[in-house]
């Protein structure tokens, strides 16, 4: 079975949605305007212009057949929506709706209330999806993403932090808003995409997009800036935004296309692959992060093939949000936690899923039942019986001897334990799962080889508020993480070049932990005691 059918068997196995159709296809653009009322707001209006896909050539009265996502996008400081239609030319061609509440557009706006609209109309208009009466009645497929640039950035964060119905967050120059996005950020556990201007001395990076970011609390984020690029270059021209940057972006490089462009670039994959659930989308959008001589960027992003690693008898995947494992390619009934035990030789593999549908797939990794094996009888014609190779033993295993058989030599048993008697070979059998094992013996005896790894270094034991951890000199480790033995994450931490770490055990219950290191070469586990 090839790579290309394990693939599908995983795909289908798992049941994967995907949508309707993840080709290219073009639409026209449709327009409606409609007010919401929240009636937990005192019936608060929330005016609210909404441009959506059309069939070519189409008209107003019906949306192109199929469910698409949708966008709730917060205007800048006293902008207008009409300032962004270069991002609802560009999105809903593409198959997106989007909305734009034109609430809190004068010179005293109100963030809270502001970011509050958007995280209504979330949940209000994906309601319309099913309601017959209603234009977008089976179009909507579930998936919301909030928008926004400067002030309605920083009111997007707000709004992701009060509606966990939102599925993504892109912010363009996000500003700092009151109460405060930054703080807001660290209730937003979603896939999170923030863009910068380098040359925005409206909203400096340092001061409102950085801070942003690394407070977020997704374990996925992503941060791009531009180079060269200003503030208000990522809307069309609008007067107020203008004359605000005006005397202060000197610096910027780009015409306002040519940011518009990279935002595009960079943003419609990214969206692509996490409300529509387009899985050949994130590898590009990831290698256009590296390879770019456009802008520079910051991640923080589990959506990688997991890892697989052997703590004891019992197999661990590397974090993620939904798990299947395989058995040499077929799928494991029931086995979709985290960790599964073994009870066979084989090829073991994972398939999990990070936020969407899209699976990722493990390298395959060969289990071997252990057993320990002890000497039960000396050989009938003299001479002493000794075992060479260290326990455990694994099914197909050749194990070394020190003896001279006998015609019908058998003095083997299995048992639970087994000791280490001799480091001298003159003959060797091969381990089978049959508990009735004859030994069979080979004139040329066969070693075992097993290359020494580079040793990690984890102290004290026991742990009590602090575990500090030495890698080797040349460790290719980029990720620690620290889980129960039940499976659960605790703590994550980026890996680098360095070689010294500090994890914090403090407030963690007394007992035992794993610590999994994963790298570019494999995996490596190390239990540990906190105390």
């Amino acid at each position: 079975m090839n790579q290309k059918t394990v693939f599908f068997v995983i795909a289908s196995f798992m049941l994967f949605a995907g949508t309707k159709d993840l080709e290219a296809q073009t639409y026209s653009i449709g327009h409606m305007q409609e007010t919401f009322v929240d009636p937990a707001r005192e019936d608060r209006p929330v005016l609210t212009e909404i441009y959506f896909p059309i069939p070519e050539g189409g008209n107003n009265a019906a949306m192109a057949e199929g469910t698409f996502p949708l966008i709730i996008f917060g205007h800048g400081f006293v902008m207008t929506w009409s300032a962004y239609e270069n991002l609802w030319t560009h999105f809903v061609p593409r198959g997106y709706i989007m909305a734009f509440p034109r609430t809190e557009g004068g010179f005293s706006p109100s963030h809270h209330d502001f970011g509050l609209d958007m995280a209504f109309l979330a949940n209000t208009i994906q309601a319309l999806g099913q309601e017959e009466s209603s234009l977008f009645y089976q179009n909507l497929n579930g998936l919301t993403a909030v928008m926004g640039h400067s002030m309605g950035g920083g009111a997007a964060v707000l709004a992701a932090s009060y509606n966990q119905n939102i599925n993504a967050l892109l912010a363009l120059a996000p500003a700092e808003t009151n109460p405060s996005a930054i703080e807001a950020a660290q209730l937003v556990n979603r896939p999170s995409l923030i863009f910068s201007g380098s040359s925005d001395d409206v909203t400096p990076a340092s001061v409102h997009q950085i801070p942003i970011y690394e407070n977020l609390g997704t374990p996925c984020r992503t941060y791009v800036s531009i180079t060269g690029g200003g503030h208000c270059y990522f809307a069309n021209f609008n007067f107020n935004c203008n004359l605000g940057e005006l005397g202060s972006s000197g610096n910027i490089t780009l015409t306002r296309e040519e940011q518009q462009q990279i935002t595009a670039d960079f943003a419609a994959p990214w969206l692509d692959y996490f409300l529509k659930g387009d899985c050949d989308q994130w590898e590009p959008f990831s290698d256009s992060l590296h390879t770019s001589p456009r802008i520079t960027f910051m991640q923080d992003c589990i959506i990688e093939p997991p890892g697989i690693f052997l703590s004891g008898d019992t197999l661990f995947s590397t974090p993620a949000t939904t798990y299947q494992w395989f058995l040499n390619e077929e799928p494991i009934a029931g086995a979709t936690d985290n960790l599964y035990l073994p009870s066979e030789s084989g090829n073991y593999q994972v398939a999990v899923t990070y936020f969407t549908q899209c699976p990722w797939v493990s390298e395959p990794l060969t289990y071997l039942v252990q057993f320990s094996v002890a000497l039960s009888a000396e050989p009938e014609e003299g001479g002493s019986v000794m075992m060479l190779t260290d326990p455990p033993f694994f099914e197909g295993d050749t194990v070394e001897v020190g003896a001279v058989p006998s015609e019908d030599f058998a003095f083997l048993h299995w048992e639970e334990q087994g000791d280490i008697v001799s480091y001298a070979t003159e003959y060797s059998f091969i381990i089978e799962r049959d508990r009735n094992l004859i030994a069979r013996f080979e004139e040329t005896a066969t070693y075992i080889s097993r290359p020494d790894e580079e040793e990690i270094i984890v102290f004290p034991v026991p742990a009590r508020e602090t575990l500090h951890i030495k890698l080797p000199e040349s460790h290719h480790y980029n990720s620690i993480y620290l889980m129960s033995m039940e499976g659960q994450l605790l703590i994550r931490k980026t890996a680098g070049p360095s070689q010294t770490y500090r994890l914090s055990t403090k407030g963690l219950s007394a007992g035992v932990y794993q610590l999994l290191f994963q790298g570019n070469e494999g995996t490596q586990s190390v239990r540990i005691l906190v105390k």
